[in-house]
């Protein structure tokens, strides 16, 4: 008959193999580009290596805050990334480009409803992370971006209402990549809020990082989803 001792050490070497596990699986990506270069030659794209790709919204982005209490959120119907966009080799595999969103309106509040509004170009850096929250999507591999330049993300001024408010965006926003380690000749990032959202990846070195959107202290979000193309027309995805 085990002694309690013996059943307690057996329980916390099992909970001890089931963490080891999961951290394991956590970082079982290796955060590159490959690119097939032949019909059935895959290839790691190297360090100092790059490729241009192109991309679109597949549907409408929603961007949204809340400030002093007033809800303010912006539709965009198309988005897409300004010539020149490139993944780019090397561990992690990283990206950068200017993301432009088009045809926005202010759905909210109501008295800048049929209004213009002015989102600026986006100049920004990626790189290939894991996530770690939420937990539901934890492990997956996802594309987190941030300012290329400085920290201002980009500035939303709505136009004729509120009198001409601006929003200047800092911080970083997280897409799960839709295809997991698989190459395709289409991509897609996948921006989502509330549950589903992105608030926490991990790098390639195993550091953990915050990510998060906000105007002066006020939380933002922003959800849509994007689909991406190499303009050499090779399949590719993120490993």
């Amino acid at each position: 008959m085990r002694s309690k001792s013996t059943t307690v050490m057996m329980m916390l070497v099992a909970v001890l193999a089931c963490s080891a596990f999961g951290a394991a699986s956590a970082s079982a990506h290796k955060f590159v580009w490959k690119v097939e270069k032949a019909p059935g030659t895959e290839k790691i794209l190297a360090a100092g290596e790059s490729k241009e790709f192109t991309g679109s919204a597949k549907k409408a982005y929603f961007i949204k805050t809340e400030i002093l209490g007033i809800k303010a959120t912006v539709e965009c119907k198309k988005q897409k990334f300004n010539a020149g966009a490139e993944i780019i080799g090397g561990t992690p595999g990283k990206a950068e480009g200017t993301i432009v969103f088009e045809e926005c309106h202010p759905t909210a509040p109501a008295e800048c409803v049929g209004k213009k509004v002015k989102v600026e170009p986006m100049p920004v850096k990626a790189e290939l992370v894991t996530v770690v929250k939420p937990a539901a999507k934890a492990g997956k591999l996802a594309t987190v971006f941030s300012p290329k330049t400085s920290t201002l993300l980009t500035v939303i001024t709505f136009e004729e209402c509120l009198s001409d408010f601006r929003l200047e965006v800092t911080g970083k926003a997280a897409a799960l990549n839709g295809s997991q380690e698989v190459e395709q000749k289409t991509g897609s990032l996948l921006f989502k809020e509330g549950a589903e959202e992105i608030t926490e990846v991990e790098t390639s070195t195993g550091a953990k990082a915050k990510v998060e959107l906000t105007d002066a202290g006020n939380r933002m979000t922003l959800e849509g989803e994007s689909v991406l193309e190499l303009v050499s027309k090779e399949v590719w995805g993120a490993f």
